[in-house]
């Protein structure tokens, strides 16, 4: 059974709007906050796109980076703020999944 271009172009751009929108739900609704002690950061990635991720002593990912969504354009200042051994209340959204390199991104830091 052949299709038309047309029906073809117009479901591969549907799936991808469909994927699009479960990310920024997914990313959006998922909102924590938690005490961590940072033990590792680190930038990740080349050129233009350079992801700033710090590890908590527990082994959880948290990427730093602004959410221009919810009002967080200052990441960066953020991400130097952050010590390692030092312990911190952070919040932000998102959740892990690594195969997307998708991690919880930190939008509030805090001392205890």
């Amino acid at each position: 059974m052949k299709f038309p271009k047309l029906n073809f172009w117009r479901i591969s751009i549907g799936a991808i709007v469909l994927l699009f929108a479960f990310l920024l739900i997914v990313t959006y609704s998922n909102h924590f906050s938690r005490t961590m002690t940072v033990k590792e950061k680190t930038n990740y990635g080349t050129g233009r796109y350079v992801k700033n991720i710090v590890v908590d002593t527990s082994g959880v990912v948290y990427t730093v980076e602004p959410m221009y969504l919810v009002g967080d354009f200052d990441a960066i200042s953020k991400y130097a703020s952050l010590e390692i051994g030092k312990t911190y209340r952070v919040s932000g959204y998102g959740i892990s999944i690594p195969f997307l390199q998708m991690y919880p991104n930190i939008t509030k830091v805090s001392t205890p």
